[in-house]
């Protein structure tokens, strides 16, 4: 086997490996955007056919053609236009299919990233290993979260840049390379900058003395400052307000935190059904190979020390805010794609599974994340958000009294699942995401009201009340093994 493998492993150590590389990566990546699906071909993107027909891809179709017409307004400003000025200057080349050439472009410099990453604790033939491997079963996964086009291409490759320049570059440089990739993420997805929070305080931190801390930390924070204004300034002049209706949306009307955040990590990572009654697997039961980052991450902080801790503080931080996104369900994971938010994150956690793989077990420490992993597989085994009803509501005049406490689940029987316009809580009509949740499959009216849902006093107000009284109930936390959900690993 070694004399096998020894020729590929020196392939793969030239010193072009890395270049050949990148280019095999872009023919495969233009070959699947050629065969994919939804690919539109020569059909100009207002025809609405293929992934423009998708309201998402048509915002950034809109704003990128208003871009190049040099004039915004409020019907083609959609989501902040970072993303779409890249598809300006990839409309001059493919109008047709003006993100063709930029996302191309963000998946090589997200590959680049990885590869720096990766050659530091990996041989460069283990590293093409892994990557293939993992292309080669999420398939599924990649084609509808890195080819089409979607604005977390953008802000996939400066987190990942970001990491790779935190462990790889040294002093002021990595302050600077930091700034500009937090800008550009703002410009492209606001939310994604506040992952460099974490990594520009620790490269600013590093630096040798004080005076180099306060003038380059002061510096980065103007020019973070500077893109933050700069977008305000830019929805002034379009909307006549600081905050774009989609900024106000995204925090006013559908917002974070309104349930309890290990309710929304069972639900994504570890069992849709309670509430939802999702029958496909969640992430951690889908993707089995999660738990081996437990051990790789223990050995990569042990191997580049506090620098890989604070790349992997940034990813928590990301994905701990859109865990807590009140439109990110299990409904909407698979069904309408919104696991491209988390997806960037899956390609460091391949690079610590395969450091697991091949180092983690000959370390103590590695061997303690191993423990660490196995316990966490057998905690998410059993654990389990169970149904318990409450009493039965006080009847009202026009409704019924509410518990106290949230979140809590209403289902109305009798009452169709579209009376939910219906309902009213002390008379004001509910915000869905923000103030309730309902299942995706569900035909009478189910709710759960969440921490924004204030009042005591639920009615419904079109006539057709439910032909019983509703049943109210909360969940609880629970903790029994059983062997069920071993049938949902790898489906």
């Amino acid at each position: 086997m070694k004399r096998l493998l020894d020729p590929l492993y020196r392939a793969c150590d030239h010193r072009r490996a890395g270049p050949v590389l990148l280019a095999v990566v872009a023919a495969v990546y233009t070959l699947a955007y050629l065969g994919h699906d939804l690919f539109s071909g020569a059909a100009a993107p207002e025809a609405r056919t293929g992934w423009w027909s998708w309201a998402d891809q048509f915002d950034y179709y809109k704003t990128a053609a208003a871009l190049a017409r040099g004039h915004l307004t409020p019907d083609t400003l959609h989501y902040p236009p970072g993303y779409a000025a890249l598809g300006t200057l990839g409309g001059l080349v493919w109008p047709a299919q003006p993100f063709f050439l930029p996302d191309l472009a963000l998946v090589l410099a997200a590959a680049w990233a990885w590869w720096r990453l990766a050659q530091r604790v990996l041989r460069r033939f283990e590293a093409v290993v892994a990557a293939v491997l993992f292309a080669g079963t999420h398939w599924f996964l990649l084609a509808d979260t890195t080819v089409v086009p979607w604005n977390t291409l953008g802000t996939q490759a400066t987190l990942l840049g970001g990491m790779a320049v935190v462990v790889t570059v040294p002093g002021r440089r990595a302050v600077g390379w930091l700034a500009g990739l937090a800008v550009a993420t703002y410009w492209m997805r606001p939310i994604d900058a506040a992952a460099f929070a974490p990594l520009l305080v620790f490269a600013v931190w590093r630096l040798p003395t004080w005076r180099e801390r306060l003038v380059t930390g002061a510096a980065g924070l103007a020019a973070v400052a500077g893109a933050v204004a700069a977008l305000g300034a830019l929805n002034l002049s379009v909307f006549g307000e600081w905050r774009s209706p989609y900024e106000r949306e995204a925090w006013r009307a559908i917002g974070f935190f309104s349930y309890p955040m290990g309710w929304k990590f069972l639900w994504l990572f570890v069992d849709g059904r309670p509430f939802f009654g999702e029958t496909a697997p969640a992430l951690l039961f889908r993707y089995p190979w999660l738990y081996l980052a437990v051990p790789g991450a223990v050995y990569w902080v042990r191997r580049e020390g506090a620098a890989a801790a604070v790349a992997l503080a940034a990813l928590a931080l990301n994905w701990m805010l859109y865990l807590n996104y009140n439109d990110l369900l299990p409904s909407d994971i698979y069904r309408f794609t919104l696991i491209h938010y988390l997806t960037w994150g899956f390609w460091l956690l391949l690079l610590l599974a395969a450091v697991a793989v091949r180092h983690a077990w000959r370390d103590g420490w590695g061997r303690a994340g191993f423990a660490a992993g196995a316990a966490l597989l057998v905690f998410c085994f059993g654990l389990r958000l169970e149904e318990r009803s409450l009493p039965a509501p006080a009847k009202m005049e026009d409704g019924w009294l509410l518990p106290p406490g949230r979140p809590v689940a209403v289902k109305f029987p009798g009452a169709a699942s579209e009376t939910i316009g219906a309902l009213r809580l002390e008379g004001r009509s509910q915000q869905e995401c923000a103030d309730y949740l309902t299942p995706y499959e569900s035909k009478e009216l189910h709710v759960l009201l969440g921490s924004r849902a204030r009042g005591t006093r639920l009615t419904l107000t079109d006539g057709r009340a439910p032909a019983a009284t509703p049943q109210f109930s909360e969940y609880v936390w629970n903790w029994r093994a059983g062997s069920g959900r071993l049938k949902w690993f790898g489906r």
